[in-house]
């Protein structure tokens, strides 16, 4: 076997990408976790409903919590 034969392994774009979403996504929900527990809502009914929402929706939730968080649930 030659090194000109050699070819190196390259990985599906679908294999890289459901490996990136699931490596970041639990570490997206633990940061988000993290925010909600540092900062002051409006109302401890929506710290503990955005708690549970993430913990059970961590996929989603995380997302839809940090485009929402400041004009919806933070006193000024």
């Amino acid at each position: 076997m030659y090194l000109a034969d050699f070819t190196p392994i390259q990985p599906e774009f679908g294999m890289l990408f459901w490996t990136t979403v699931i490596f970041f996504l639990p570490i997206f929900s633990i940061i988000a976790l993290v925010d909600i527990y540092r900062n002051d809502f409006k109302s401890q009914k929506a710290k503990t409903i955005w708690i549970i929402a993430i913990m059970i929706f961590w996929f989603i939730a995380p997302i839809l919590y940090f485009f929402n968080r400041k004009a919806l649930f933070f006193r000024k």
